[in-house]
C-alpha cells in the first residue's frame, strides 16, 4: 500500500522574530511562521478574506540558510511533509501541533528584500522520533512550551 504525506505552500513570512536553534546532536533547526491567504466574495457581494498560519521547520543548512534569507513579508515557496506531535504547555496541560517539516523553499518575492529566487534543497529525511531543542520564540499565535520535543534528528533523506 502507498502513501504520500506532502505539503506546498506559497505564502509570506510573518515576522523577523525567529532564531537559529540547535538540537540535541548540535544540528541547526530554525522554526517561522508562514502565511496563506485566500479571498473570495460572499452571497451579498462583499469582499471576504482568511489568513491562515503555517508552522514550517527547517533542518541543518537549510535551517541556517533559511536564517540568513527570510525577513518578514518575504514570499516564499515551501515544501515538505506535515508533522503532528504533543507536548506539555507551561500549565501541564497537553497540546497538539501541527508542522510542515521544510525540504525545500525558494524565495518568490519580498516587501523589504531583494534575492535570488534560488531553490533550496533542504533534506530529505523525514526525522525520527528523538529529542530535539527549538527556541519557542519563532513560534506567532499562541504560546507553546519550549521544552524539547519529539521531532528528531535529520539525516538527509526522506523515506517515501
Amino acid at each position: 500500500m502507498y502513501s504520500l504525506n506532502r505539503v506546498e505552500l506559497i505564502g509570506r513570512i510573518g515576522s523577523d522574530d525567529f532564531s537559529l536553534g540547535r538540537s540535541s546532536k548540535e544540528q541547526a533547526v530554525l522554526t517561522v511562521s508562514v502565511a496563506t491567504a485566500e479571498k473570495w466574495q460572499s452571497e451579498d457581494g462583499s469582499e471576504q478574506e482568511h489568513t491562515e498560519w503555517h508552522r514550517c521547520v527547517f533542518f541543518r543548512k537549510c535551517a541556517e540558510t533559511a536564517a540568513r534569507l527570510l525577513s518578514k513579508g518575504a514570499q516564499i515557496y515551501v515544501s515538505g511533509k506535515l508533522s503532528c506531535r504533543r507536548y506539555t504547555d507551561n500549565t501541564g496541560n497537553q497540546r497538539y501541533i501541527t508542522e510542515i517539516i521544510v525540504s525545500d523553499f525558494m524565495i518568490l518575492g519580498s516587501s523589504n528584500i531583494s534575492r535570488n529566487n534560488t531553490d533550496h534543497k533542504c533534506s530529505r529525511q523525514a526525522p525520527e522520533p528523538s529529542a530535539v531543542s527549538v527556541s519557542e520564540a519563532a513560534v506567532h499565535g499562541p504560546a507553546v512550551s519550549a521544552d524539547p520535543y519529539s521531532i528528531g534528528d535529520f539525516d538527509g533523506t526522506f523515506n517515501l
